[in-house]
């Protein structure tokens, strides 16, 4: 079975319009099991009810050797003081892939629990974890354990609030889809949650088993344009990505921004992009990638920065575009969030340095109207996620 034999399957089953998320999350199991650099921590971000979990829970069933399937979880569920036998990290040798229903679930607990997984998680991605039983004795795990996860668009609240934690995890934002064609594909494929799972368990169990005996013993370097490409994406989506520190009171940036460094993001990014590879390779024979692995390479980086941040900026490159001012009030028409809320997103870009602000006087009055000044970043949004026109009739001049 080759990639498109498995997207012919699935879409039997499922709604789909974006087949690069199959690909992205294929692409971070291959990575995870071939132990290829660091772990790949992907989550799939998505409203709920998305589907988010059609795809984690049968990819995690069609292999139980290699991944560990986690509903909820608890200080002790990983790793228990209990021994062990009790813990479930020790399920995972050599390598492994954790599967997280609903990630929010941990950001979700009281401060104390949450701390001690987060603790416990960054152990975890650096391959070695130590903990004290009841009994006086030290047990330690250590292996290579990647993760793939489902959230919804809160989760980067949280990422925000625990930045060393969200800089751990890539992301693949779930791209809108045409709700009234997804409605009468359900109409017409009316099977049981149940009835699914076991349906796309078997899909995957059968292209996973083919897939990756080809692809045992290769490892094939990434092409020059698609690396190029990659190194963009990472420094550009780091920096949209870069944590701000608000006055909770005043709500103005107040402290100097410390731009977030792009080498974890570059690495993780890499390691997806070797997978696609020689999942590439094995069914072609080309050493390079084809353009739509690299825009979900792109797309998989820029869904690290939040909905919001990606929004603004959209905005200001569809309103210039058609030549309307690049007010807060008018790219809060655009998102359709109150433009005070937008003024101090907006004052959060300028901080990181990805647009900027001018104040234009008419007359007697003054205005603000903010531009790009990241060339790079503009560039990659209009080729993976292009601004849309907008009706001008609702937009104003002020």
């Amino acid at each position: 079975m080759n990639r498109e034999e498995l997207h012919n399957e699935l879409s039997q089953l499922l709604y789909i319009e974006d087949y690069n998320l199959v690909d992205t999350l294929i692409a971070s199991v291959i990575a995870n099991a071939k132990r290829i650099g660091d772990p790949v921590w992907l989550t799939i971000v998505g409203a709920s009810s998305a589907g988010k979990s059609q795809y984690i829970r049968p990819i995690a069933k069609s292999n139980p050797n290699l991944f560990l399937q986690v509903d909820d979880l608890t200080s002790n569920t990983l790793i228990s003081g209990n021994g062990a036998e009790q813990s479930m990290i020790f399920r995972i040798k050599e390598s492994g892939i954790i599967t997280i229903d609903d990630l929010t679930v941990i950001f979700s607990k009281n401060a104390e629990d949450r701390n001690a997984i987060l603790a416990q998680l960054r152990m975890i991605y650096d391959g070695r974890m130590t903990k004290g039983t009841g009994k006086g004795k030290m047990i330690t795990w250590n292996g290579h354990a990647g993760v793939v996860a489902g959230s919804t668009p809160s989760i980067y609240r949280f990422f925000g609030d625990v930045a060393d934690m969200g800089e751990r995890f890539l992301s693949y934002r779930m791209k809108d889809m045409d709700v009234d064609k997804a409605m009468e594909f359900i109409h017409t494929h009316s099977y049981s949650a149940k009835e699914l799972d076991v349906k796309l368990t078997d899909i995957y169990k059968r292209y996973l088993e083919e897939l990756m005996p080809k692809i045992a013993d290769k490892d094939i370097p990434i092409d020059e344009a698609a690396h190029k490409r990659i190194k963009e994406i990472s420094m550009v989506a780091t920096k949209l990505r870069t944590p701000v520190i608000i006055d909770e009171r005043e709500h103005f940036v107040s402290e100097f921004v410390v731009p977030e460094m792009p080498f974890r993001v570059y690495k993780q990014l890499m390691n997806i992009a070797r997978a696609h590879m020689l999942v590439h390779n094995a069914e072609t024979g080309e050493t390079t990638l084809p353009n739509h692995l690299i825009e979900s390479i792109e797309w998989c980086g820029y869904s690290i920065a939040d909905d919001k941040r990606r929004s603004y900026f959209n905005a200001i490159i569809a309103l210039s575009d058609q030549g309307l001012e690049t007010t807060a009030r008018n790219v809060s028409a655009y998102t359709g969030l109150h433009h005070t809320a937008v003024e101090r997103g907006l004052s959060i870009l300028t901080a990181i340095g990805v647009i900027k602000m001018n104040v234009v006087t008419k007359g007697t009055n003054e205005k603000k109207v903010w531009e790009i000044c990241d060339d790079r970043l503009k560039r990659i949004v209009r080729r993976i996620d292009p601004p849309r026109v907008v009706d001008e009739v609702d937009y104003q001049d002020e």
